[in-house]
């Protein structure tokens, strides 16, 4: 059967979990989803403990990691050297061919590496284009880098609120705000990309 984003194709710049997440719920969805990481790969293939669990995992093919394989399930994926021209290039021919684009890098990265809005929708006017960022887009950390565990579990005051006085802060619990964040990514990327696969063809433009 076939799923009611059949048709739709979604290019992901994501790493770790929140937008990784999204995607891979779109791919579940039937959506074409390529995931576009360096050449040293997302960040998180390099973990080594979750919650005090080793993530690797022995196969045929050598050692994995289940926490990528179920944030990156159903995708394809591209490692490309960003930093290059020719890397840039390889991706400039592929989004032409593509409705989305999200990422959570920060968008001066973004712009450094040449996939920032404007230098992509010149590229592809019709380009649907997201990023997930740790402390929204304004204000006076609006251009900083952040993960769940500072931006959220330890700025937000979960870490006070359940700590003990006196005690080491408490472990985090499980990317929790990187998933609270998942679904508003993954609905908005949804309702921007539903439209038919021949309005490819239509003088319209993304956002």
């Amino acid at each position: 059967m076939k799923g009611m984003l059949e048709g739709i194709r979604v290019a992901e710049m994501g790493h770790v979990v929140a937008v990784p997440a999204a995607t891979a719920t779109l791919a579940d969805w039937g959506a074409d989803v390529i995931k576009i990481e360096p050449l040293t790969g997302d960040m998180a293939r390099g973990f080594k403990r979750i919650l005090g669990v080793d993530p690797a995992v022995k196969g045929k093919g050598g050692e994995t990691s289940w926490y990528v394989q179920l944030l990156n399930r159903n995708k394809k994926s591209l490692a490309v050297d960003l930093k290059t021209e020719p890397g840039k290039e390889i991706v400039y021919r592929l989004i032409d061919q593509y409705d989305v684009f999200v990422a959570n890098y920060e968008r001066a990265s973004l712009k450094r590496l040449g996939m920032d809005y404007d230098t992509l929708s010149q590229l592809n006017p019709r380009l649907i284009y997201g990023v997930l960022t740790a402390y929204g887009t304004k204000g006076p950390d609006g251009e900083q880098r952040g993960l769940d565990w500072v931006a959220a579990w330890a700025r937000g005051g979960a870490q006070y609120l359940i700590g003990e006085e006196g005690s080491p802060p408490p472990p985090q619990r499980g990317s929790s705000a990187c998933l609270s964040a998942t679904p508003f990514r993954w609905c908005a990327a949804h309702a921007a990309s539903y439209f038919p696969p021949w309005a490819r063809t239509q003088p319209t433009r993304g956002r």
